[in-house]
């Protein structure tokens, strides 16, 4: 069996919209990264650079081959959308929603809230990649 993949997904928006990034850390359930990245994306607000660290996560666990996922984020919102229970109204969101929604199907997976905490590490390399950007 293979070993669970967990995926921490951020985004980061420096006066929301502002200049923002998205970031992702992809490592084995036993801490040990396998992949890192913060991309900036420009003028966006904190859900979309919180949509496009799914999407650019989800781009890289497929380039890697990855089969079986744990999604982890601190976004009530995105999780609440992804499984279905939230509409998802924002015209800027739609495409990002569609997308996700369609790489997902390359997965077993799932996708967890978890506490700030936890999301530390890619909240930094959000953040400061959207301040490097700036």
């Amino acid at each position: 069996m293979s070993e669970k993949i967990l995926i921490y997904f951020d985004g980061s928006s420096i006066g929301n919209p502002g200049p923002s990034a998205s970031a992702y850390i992809i490592q084995k359930a036993s801490g040990e990264v396998m992949q890192e990245e913060g991309i900036f994306i420009g003028e966006a607000t904190n859900n979309v650079a919180e949509y496009n660290a799914l999407v650019f996560a989800l781009e890289k666990a497929i380039e890697m081959k990855l089969k079986e996922i744990e999604l982890r984020t601190d976004s009530e919102l995105v999780v609440n959308q992804i499984l279905g229970k939230y509409r998802v109204k924002a015209e800027k969101i739609i495409p990002l929603f569609k997308k996700a929604k369609s790489l997902l199907r390359n997965f077993k997976w799932e996708i967890k809230k978890v506490s700030r905490k936890e999301m530390k590490k890619v909240d930094q390399l959000a953040f400061a990649t959207a301040k490097a950007g700036e």
